[in-house]
């Protein structure tokens, strides 16, 4: 995939496609091809015993239950929103939610090292990827 993202003649890219929206689009069809032909597929057959990789990590229960009292107090807060205690219960929330949320995606990163399964690390590897190769051009 490396090679073929660095066969690109970007500069050619940039200057056919002269607005934001024909660059993008040209982009992402760039990539999306590209993931096409190298990341591996799975197909489903509809069959629940036959899915059993989740395409998402589950969330705790602590986790759900405090993004669902984070949603249930902001919107309380749209309706009055110079309510300062209201306010700071808020922004706890926020913070524990953040808390949580980082400690249930280090849980999932290390279920996926100690799988020690290459094929796990397929969309986390194309995202970092991706971020690298922008951030090099």
């Amino acid at each position: 995939m490396i090679s073929y993202l660095l066969s690109i003649d970007w500069n050619a890219l940039l200057c056919y496609n002269p607005s934001a929206e024909q660059i993008w689009l040209a982009f992402s069809h760039i990539l999306w091809s590209a993931v096409e032909q190298y990341v591996p597929s799975r197909t489903s057959t509809g069959d629940r015993k036959d899915d059993n990789v989740q395409s998402r990590p589950k969330k705790s229960h602590k986790l759900r239950k405090c993004a669902t009292r984070k949603r249930k107090l902001w919107n309380k807060l749209h309706f009055s929103a110079h309510d300062s205690d209201l306010r700071c219960k808020y922004r706890e929330s926020v913070h524990l939610w953040r808390e949580l949320l980082r400690a249930n995606e280090i849980v999932h990163e290390q279920r996926i090292v100690e799988a020690n399964n290459l094929g796990a690390f397929t969309v986390l590897s194309i995202h970092a990827f991706l971020i690298v190769l922008l951030l090099v051009r």
